[in-house]
């Protein structure tokens, strides 16, 4: 599945039913996957409850610049910092 095609950041605008606060940054896990709209569940980054999203797709590829040297390097030091694995996330 190629989520640059995913309207993921409709995620900012959803909120957890359970805690009410956003679902961006929630792991997401996918369910299933049409030309129109990708259905996916999302772990909620607060809470960890799981809600089923569907989102749009688009036909035209989002472009990003590639991971480079740097990026890796960002990274691998925010995992040796975090001390849970919600510290990887924003609340």
């Amino acid at each position: 599945m190629d989520w640059s095609l995913v309207d993921v950041d409709r995620l900012a605008r959803l909120a957890c039913p359970s805690c009410q606060r956003g679902l961006a940054g929630g792991l997401m896990r996918q369910v299933e996957w049409t030309t129109r709209r990708c259905i996916v569940v999302v772990a909620c980054p607060n809470c960890n409850a799981e809600s089923m999203v569907v989102l749009e797709t688009s036909g035209t590829r989002r472009t990003a610049p590639p991971i480079d040297v740097d990026d890796v390097r960002r990274a691998h030091e925010a995992l040796a910092r975090a001390g849970r694995m919600s510290d990887l996330f924003p609340a």
